[in-house]
Protein backbone atom coordinates (compact mmCIF):
# COMPACT_ATOMS: atom_id res chain seq x y z
CA UNK A 1 0.00 0.00 0.00
CA UNK A 2 2.83 2.79 -0.61
CA UNK A 3 0.33 4.81 -2.49
CA UNK A 4 -2.17 4.74 0.37
CA UNK A 5 0.73 5.64 2.66
CA UNK A 6 1.80 8.59 0.53
CA UNK A 7 -2.13 9.80 0.44
CA UNK A 8 -2.10 9.51 4.07
CA UNK A 9 0.50 12.00 5.20
CA UNK A 10 0.18 14.63 2.04
CA UNK A 11 -1.26 17.94 3.35
CA UNK A 12 -1.74 19.26 -0.28
CA UNK A 13 -2.32 18.87 -3.44
CA UNK A 14 -1.81 21.35 -6.45
CA UNK A 15 -3.87 21.00 -9.78
CA UNK A 16 -2.75 22.53 -12.75
CA UNK A 17 -6.56 23.11 -13.39
CA UNK A 18 -6.10 23.63 -17.50
CA UNK A 19 -6.16 19.69 -19.00
CA UNK A 20 -6.45 17.64 -15.71
CA UNK A 21 -9.41 19.21 -13.96
CA UNK A 22 -11.05 21.22 -16.86
CA UNK A 23 -10.23 23.34 -20.16
CA UNK A 24 -10.19 26.39 -18.83
CA UNK A 25 -9.36 27.97 -22.00
CA UNK A 26 -11.92 26.16 -23.79
CA UNK A 27 -13.87 29.77 -23.88
CA UNK A 28 -11.57 31.87 -23.37
CA UNK A 29 -8.58 30.68 -25.82
CA UNK A 30 -4.93 31.36 -24.53
CA UNK A 31 -3.61 32.87 -28.10
CA UNK A 32 -6.05 35.50 -27.45
CA UNK A 33 -4.57 35.95 -24.15
CA UNK A 34 -1.03 35.99 -25.10
CA UNK A 35 -2.10 38.38 -28.01
CA UNK A 36 -4.07 40.93 -26.11
CA UNK A 37 -0.82 40.74 -23.38
CA UNK A 38 1.51 41.41 -26.05
CA UNK A 39 -0.35 44.62 -26.72
CA UNK A 40 -0.46 45.76 -23.62
CA UNK A 41 3.50 45.32 -23.88
CA UNK A 42 3.67 47.15 -26.93
CA UNK A 43 1.56 49.96 -25.66
CA UNK A 44 4.25 50.74 -22.91
CA UNK A 45 7.73 52.07 -23.03
CA UNK A 46 10.05 49.17 -23.39
CA UNK A 47 7.66 46.79 -23.24
CA UNK A 48 8.59 45.08 -26.40
CA UNK A 49 11.90 44.81 -25.43
CA UNK A 50 10.90 43.17 -21.70
CA UNK A 51 9.42 40.27 -23.90
CA UNK A 52 12.51 39.94 -26.71
CA UNK A 53 10.35 37.84 -29.54
CA UNK A 54 8.08 35.97 -26.91
CA UNK A 55 5.40 38.61 -27.49
CA UNK A 56 4.90 36.16 -30.52
CA UNK A 57 3.77 33.59 -28.42
CA UNK A 58 0.31 31.48 -28.43
CA UNK A 59 1.32 31.00 -24.76
CA UNK A 60 0.51 33.54 -21.91
CA UNK A 61 2.52 31.97 -19.32
CA UNK A 62 5.80 31.92 -21.51
CA UNK A 63 5.21 35.62 -22.44
CA UNK A 64 5.13 36.18 -18.53
CA UNK A 65 8.36 34.26 -18.35
CA UNK A 66 10.06 35.77 -20.65
CA UNK A 67 9.30 39.25 -19.40
CA UNK A 68 9.85 38.13 -15.81
CA UNK A 69 13.60 37.62 -16.77
CA UNK A 70 13.74 40.51 -17.82
CA UNK A 71 11.86 43.26 -15.82
CA UNK A 72 14.45 44.31 -13.04
CA UNK A 73 12.12 46.57 -11.93
CA UNK A 74 9.36 43.83 -11.72
CA UNK A 75 6.49 46.75 -12.24
CA UNK A 76 5.88 45.38 -15.77
CA UNK A 77 6.16 41.72 -15.01
CA UNK A 78 3.39 42.25 -12.01
CA UNK A 79 1.10 44.34 -13.65
CA UNK A 80 1.14 41.62 -16.69
CA UNK A 81 0.51 38.86 -14.43
CA UNK A 82 -2.69 41.02 -12.52
CA UNK A 83 -3.48 41.23 -16.59
CA UNK A 84 -3.55 37.46 -16.55
CA UNK A 85 -5.30 36.40 -13.52
CA UNK A 86 -7.88 39.23 -14.87
CA UNK A 87 -7.94 36.68 -17.86
CA UNK A 88 -7.69 33.48 -16.08
CA UNK A 89 -10.58 34.87 -14.20
CA UNK A 90 -12.91 35.36 -17.27
CA UNK A 91 -11.77 32.06 -18.67
CA UNK A 92 -12.81 30.27 -15.72
CA UNK A 93 -16.13 31.36 -16.08
CA UNK A 94 -16.72 29.27 -19.25
CA UNK A 95 -14.47 26.55 -18.28
CA UNK A 96 -15.56 22.97 -19.28
CA UNK A 97 -14.48 19.89 -17.01
CA UNK A 98 -12.08 17.46 -18.19
CA UNK A 99 -14.00 13.91 -19.91
CA UNK A 100 -14.52 11.35 -17.11
CA UNK A 101 -12.99 13.58 -13.68
CA UNK A 102 -16.04 12.76 -12.11
CA UNK A 103 -15.28 9.31 -12.44
CA UNK A 104 -11.47 9.50 -11.15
Amino acid sequence: EPLAELIARTRWVLFDFDGPVCRLFAGHPARGIARRMASWLDARPGGRALAAGASLSKNPQALLRAVGTRDTEGGTVRALESLLTDEELRAAESARPTPYLTEL
